[in-house]
């Protein structure tokens, strides 16, 4: 089975193909760019072990991460409603049945 990774956020809705994994989150310039993060600074990644979902962050990143209000230290699975902080934006993860979303909120 493979999973489906959907993203939504102000820009549109697009689906990410396992090329694209794993997805940067960050500044200007990579896979999901944050408001509030300097161009080019990768602040986190999303991917796939084997099935499950994950949030890993970079690090050597001077922007603050965090996963469900707590800073995460290790590869952390991502679950239904965990709710990412990075920057100037949310990030809610949906998990259901093969399909993953992400939803990147910000003003």
């Amino acid at each position: 089975m493979s999973l489906a990774l959907r993203l939504r956020e102000p820009l549109g809705d697009r689906a990410i193909s396992a090329a694209d994994l794993p997805l940067a989150l960050g500044g200007e310039g990579v896979s999901i760019a944050i408001p509030g993060v300097p161009p080019g600074v990768v602040a986190a990644h999303v991917g796939f072990d084997e099935q499950t979902p994950y949030l890993e962050v970079v690090p050597e990143s001077v922007v603050a991460v965090a996963l469900n209000g707590r800073a995460p230290r290790e590869r952390t699975p991502l679950l239904h409603g965990d709710v990412i902080r990075i920057g100037d934006a949310e990030i809610l993860v949906s998990v259901r049945a093969g399909s993953v979303g992400l939803e990147v909120i910000h003003p």
